[in-house]
């Protein structure tokens, strides 16, 4: 049916006022917005524009820019692209978006901890999926959100899951920090293929504290309410060791 586009300029509207925690200091939210979507049962079609988004606190003005949503369906297939200037990404699904954390989690922990839960798993089946995420420059939205958290430039993020359950996907990123501790030069892959959750972490450096290490090679496993965690790694004296927990 006809739809009528929605404009708004909000030019200093606070946090609290829209719902969002800001972290207990004064914060304003500043933007125009376009939207001008349809949705049917739980699909979306159409777009969304978020024009000049600006957080303002004590600190100052955080400028994130424009946030740009583009949704379509193509019979059960829903598409769903972001473009703004911290993140690029794509969701595809023959199921829609807001079942796809419940299918996700349906494929790994259900499946694999279900002791976890307190009902009994039944398998549920899930849909056909495909998630890319491209990150750029996240450091004032990170500041305001997760301050101490950083993600570097082209950053990646795919992750691709099938109806008959199978997970595959992967990250990269040359660094990941939180304060002053981080991973660098980190290739991450997980899947869930022989019947098992599996995740291996590669990185050229890893600190925690006062922990450090070079090389770390991180592998860890989840199968029939049973996890197992592998470490190998060298120490800046040139030595190595390794580590297993089953």
């Amino acid at each position: 049916k006809p739809r009528d586009p929605i404009e708004r300029q909000t030019p200093a509207a606070t946090l609290a006022a829209l719902g969002i925690d800001a972290g207990g200091k004064l914060s304003r939210v500043a933007t125009g917005l376009h939207a001008d979507l349809i949705r049917t049962g739980e699909r979306f079609d159409g777009d969304l524009r978020i024009a000049d988004l600006r957080l303002i606190d004590d600190d100052g003005i955080h400028r994130i820019g424009d946030i740009v949503v583009d949704a379509r369906t193509d019979g059960d297939w829903q598409e769903i692209d972001l473009n703004s200037n911290f993140l690029e990404g794509r969701f595809r699904g023959d199921r829609p978006v807001t079942r796809f954390a419940a299918d996700l989690q349906e494929i790994t922990l259900r499946r694999e901890l279900s002791g976890l839960y307190t009902d009994e798993y039944v398998p549920a089946g899930c849909g056909n999926y495909q998630v890319d995420l491209n990150f750029h420059d996240t450091r004032e939205l990170l500041a305001r959100f997760a301050p101490g958290t950083y993600i570097s430039e082209s950053t990646g993020l795919t992750l691709s899951v099938t109806d008959a359950g199978r997970l595959d996907g992967g990250i990269t990123s040359e660094r990941i920090a939180f304060d002053k501790n981080y991973l660098r030069n980190v290739e991450l892959r997980f899947d869930n293929s022989h019947d098992a959750l599996f995740a291996s972490i590669l990185s050229s450096e890893l600190r925690a504290g006062t922990l450090a290490m070079l090389n770390p090679a991180i592998n860890a496993g989840a199968n029939d309410n049973h996890l197992s965690l592998g470490v190998h790694y060298d120490n800046f004296s040139g030595t190595g060791g390794e580590a297993t927990i089953d």
